[in-house]
């Protein structure tokens, strides 16, 4: 008799089962739990114990899960203070944990050879078997057009027709036919330079290269490299938005025909089940996804490549709280294959990495078709203002646009703000409207002639009132611009100009981002407005000037991470403009272009802003220089939480002087930057440290209470 340790989804912890025979780590079985037959996985072999055991009732299938992701998900269980069956659940889709075989498979057909058109009589049978024979006598089940489906079931109960072979069923909707609009480029010397430089050897790289430098080309040869040394490799592309996936299949589809699928929370869940079934059966080749893709179990991963790697979304903030990083050099670590961080911002974190000399840095500096990076002019709405123009679109940026349309370009408007406006107050009284559930201000929000304040964090919703409730004036101020309002002011600037609004109130659909690019890019002298969606990965010729209509968003949050988020939103959404043989303008509006951010970013000096802020975080021992963790106090009550907080922070205070860390490990708490949302009050302890070893281990050996969350390096401390 043999005994392990076995996963169960939505169960806290792992239980252990007898078997009379040998099991793998990673076999998917059915085991007795609480009287109940549940599905689960094998992830440890122990001793046999002191208590009685039930019996491992059958197994489904072995080695279901490589060892390989079953010790990466003990690591994040472990670092991130989460269930092992939580990590699990996010790596096998849940139909798995539910029924013993939810793949759907699809059975291939071959006509007789020795059947003539002579011997079939009825014209339907003729058609159909001419059918085939264009199909060279080959059809997939569910190929067979609706005329003929009686008839192939007569080819079937006549022998005309035999089964082949079977194969794991694709979802339509995931069925990528080569992309005939795309082509395979021939490197340039310098990316074909780079590409000899990253796949030298197993050594993480950083690829630097400027906006339109034509790091995809780069990557795209540098799977088909090593998958010519090897055919069954799989490659892994990381990317920090679902929206950006379209374009990027279309890319590699050409080079690797019928072997890219694509992995995201948009995915239905029979999707989910038949693109992870043909990734671990290895009929995909390239899985091209977000963050969640990194947990997607690759049997023959060969390399992985992370674009945009400088992006927040590669943070998930939901347990288990990690950065898609650690997981890229988890399995580049353990499997010994290369992996490359590609970005013309890159984070600081892979800075410092460099620095240290744990990546290589490959640069690409200069645009592939030798375009000259887009101008840069700051336009000043303090002066503005003092014009009289209060409007989201200055004189200056009006005239761009102008000019842009004389030479029959199109524009795209950068505004990180939906909605028509950040806020409203009454003119009169100055009560403004606030969220309930939130320390939030309502935004006002526009669709024909009906107006809703709507709470951007938790969605609450209200009828914008004809009065102010307060002194029953109806006059309103409104302060701060969105997208709504963009909209509305360019509608009277260019009433002839189609406009395409790309945010969160206009994309509600699957496909309605790919639609609206598509419609964009085939609509000469338009315009695309729209908030961060539109600021990376987007490649369109005719793009001549990018208006940044208000830079200074999110600026002056009080997070160590503040410029440099800005800053690289920025220089990514100048990279839309200019991409082919036309220098692009970039026309940045802010009421502080005194920054020395401002100076760098006109400059395109981002190697100069790095390394400001590199030697400010080494002065102040901020991250990379420190490790920060965040822990998170959540409560409908405010005297529940803060009592929780500092009893908390208490404890940790008294371990760290116990075990003589306190010089070493600081402990300090605050409330929230937004104190309540959701109608719930939060508090938040920090640990910080020169030492992430020393933190790690003294977090490990903590005693945490329930209730709390764990953010191991925060996004952000606000």
């Amino acid at each position: 008799m043999r005994y392990y340790q076995i996963a169960l989804r939505q169960v806290q912890d792992t239980y252990t089962w007898a078997s009379e025979s040998a099991l793998n780590v990673g076999d998917l079985v059915e085991v007795p739990f609480r009287n109940k037959p549940k599905i689960g996985v094998v992830v440890l072999e122990v001793d046999e114990p002191e208590f009685k055991t039930a019996l491992v009732t059958q197994t489904f299938e072995t080695k279901f899960i490589d060892r390989l992701y079953i010790n990466l998900a003990l690591y994040l269980s472990q670092t991130h203070f989460t269930a092992l069956s939580k990590v699990l659940t996010l790596m096998i889709p849940e139909a798995f944990w539910t029924k013993a075989k939810p793949i759907k498979h699809i059975t291939q057909f071959k006509l007789d050879e020795e059947l003539t058109l002579e011997f079939l009589k009825h014209p339907t049978q003729k058609g159909y078997f001419e059918y085939l024979n264009s199909k060279k006598g080959l059809i997939w089940e569910d190929q067979v057009p609706d005329e003929f489906k009686n008839t192939h079931k007569t080819f079937l109960k006549k022998t005309f027709l035999k089964a082949i072979k079977s194969s794991i069923k694709t979802e339509h909707s995931l069925n990528l036919a080569p992309a005939k609009s795309d082509q395979n480029f021939e490197l340039t010397p310098a990316q074909a330079s780079a590409l000899k430089n990253i796949t030298n050897n197993s050594k993480g790289k950083l690829l630097w290269g400027v906006t339109g430098s034509g790091k995809t080309e780069v990557y795209k040869h540098f799977f088909k490299t090593l998958q010519t040394k090897d055919s069954e490799a799989q490659f892994l592309f990381l990317l920090p938005e679902i929206a950006l996936t379209p374009q990027l299949i279309k890319a590699f589809q050409n080079m690797f025909p019928g072997e890219v699928a694509v992995w995201h929370s948009n995915l239905t869940a029979n999707e989910k089940v038949q693109v992870w079934a043909r990734v671990k059966n290895g009929d995909i080749k390239v899985l091209i996804g977000t963050r969640s893709a990194a947990l997607v179990p690759m049997p023959n991963l060969a390399a992985i490549v992370m674009d945009e790697e400088h992006e927040w979304t590669f943070k998930n903030e939901f347990n288990p709280r990690f950065w898609t990083h650690e997981l890229v050099e988890f399995l580049a670590k353990e499997k010994n294959i290369p992996y490359v961080y590609g970005s013309a911002t890159p984070k600081l974190r892979t800075y410092h990495l460099v620095q240290t000399g744990e990546l290589d840095l490959v640069e690409l500096p200069d645009r592939v078709h030798q375009t000259a990076l887009p101008n840069i002019e700051i336009v000043d709405l303090k002066q503005e203002a003092k014009r009289g123009n209060f409007a989201p679109v200055s004189k200056r940026l009006e005239e761009a646009i102008r000019h842009a349309f004389e030479n029959k370009k199109q524009v795209v408007l950068f505004l990180n703000k939906r909605g028509f406006s950040g806020s409203a107050m009454c003119r009169f009284c100055g009560d403004a409207f606030g969220c309930d559930n939130c320390d939030m201000s309502l935004k006002l929000h526009r669709s024909g002639n009906r107006s809703m304040l709507i709470c951007h964090v938790c969605g609450a919703m209200k009828n914008f009132p004809k009065c102010c409730p307060a002194c029953k004036k109806e006059e309103f101020n409104y302060r701060g611009w969105g997208t709504q309002q963009l909209e509305s002011q360019l509608k009277e600037l260019f009433p002839e100009t189609k406009l395409f609004r790309a945010d969160r109130d206009s994309i509600t659909g699957r496909y309605d981002f790919e639609n609206l690019l598509s419609e964009f890019k085939n609509t000469p002298q338009s315009i695309l407005l729209g908030t961060q969606m539109i600021a990376k990965g987007l490649d369109f010729s005719d793009v001549a000037l990018v208006g940044i209509v208000m830079a200074d968003v999110g600026l002056h949050l009080p997070d160590h991470h503040a410029e440099e988020r800005v800053y690289q939103l920025l220089e990514q959404v100048s990279g839309r403009a200019g991409r082919r043989h036309t220098q692009g303008q970039i026309l940045v509006q802010t009421y502080q272009d005194e920054l020395p951010l401002f100076t760098y970013l006109r400059a395109h000096d981002t190697k100069g802003f790095m390394q400001q802020k590199y030697n400010e975080h080494e002065k102040l021992k901020l991250p990379p220089f420190s490790q920060i963790s965040k822990i998170i106090m959540v409560d409908p009550s405010k005297a529940s939480a803060f009592a929780l907080c500092k009893s908390l922070h208490a404890n940790l205070v008294a371990a760290l002087k116990e075990q003589n860390l306190n010089d070493n490990i600081e402990a300090t708490w605050a409330p929230a930057f937004f104190p309540k949302l959701h109608n719930k009050y939060w508090f938040y302890v920090f640990l910080k440290s020169d030492d992430a070893k020393a933190l790690n281990k003294f977090m490990q050996s903590f005693d945490w209470p329930k209730g709390i969350k764990i953010d191991v390096s925060p996004v952000s401390l606000i």
